[in-house]
């Protein structure tokens, strides 16, 4: 039921919220496919807002998913490496572990 209410609001959440969720469905062990996609594209889709806690919160979350969707990981993982790389000088030490 949160998973769907998630989905469903996805357009009103900043992104800590998108990384708080796919953080705490992933330390969950929680395998939703729609709401992972969803989240993903949302993810694609904002990128340019994320601080770079909340880059390394969504990587650390969706590589801990081990999705197998190359359909759903291949696109955001390019873009968290974009997103990443555009904030390299931001990086603390605390990050990067």
């Amino acid at each position: 039921m949160l998973a769907s209410q998630s989905q469903d609001k996805i357009e009103q959440f900043d992104p800590q919220n998108i990384q708080n969720v796919v953080w705490s469905f992933a330390k969950l062990g929680h395998r939703d496919m729609p709401l992972y996609k969803v989240l993903s594209v949302a993810c694609i889709n904002r990128i340019s807002e994320f601080s770079v806690q909340d880059v390394t919160g969504t990587a650390w979350a969706f590589a801990t998913c081990a999705l197998q969707s190359s359909a759903v990981v291949a696109p955001l993982v390019e873009t968290l490496g974009l997103g990443a790389a555009q904030r390299l000088t931001q990086f603390a030490v605390r990050d990067i572990a």
